[in-house]
């Protein structure tokens, strides 16, 4: 049985499961944010370098694809929100 997890064929591949995952939970606490659902320090900082890193790759292709936005500006305001739902979770569970 050939290992993915070391070779570089497989690089897209494995990260495109890891990042499905990561949407899902980011997509998960955008939506509850009436519950008591939170990220822990460390959680948030890598969700929000997730975006940021997601935003460097569409900038990639900036110059070949129209896409319409500042990425810069929209990585703030995402993280403007994520810190926001997740103060407001944090706050409510106390």
């Amino acid at each position: 049985m050939v290992s993915m997890s070391n070779t570089d064929y497989y690089r897209f591949r494995n990260t495109v499961v890891g990042l499905s995952a990561c949407k899902k939970a980011l997509k998960d606490l955008v939506q509850s944010r009436d519950k008591l659902t939170s990220l822990q320090y460390e959680e948030l900082s890598a969700a929000k370098k997730l975006i940021l890193l997601c935003g460097e790759i569409l900038d990639v292709f900036a110059d070949d694809v129209d896409l319409g936005a500042d990425l810069d500006a929209a990585c703030d305001e995402i993280n403007e929100v994520l810190d926001e739902i997740n103060t407001t979770s944090r706050n409510e569970g106390n």
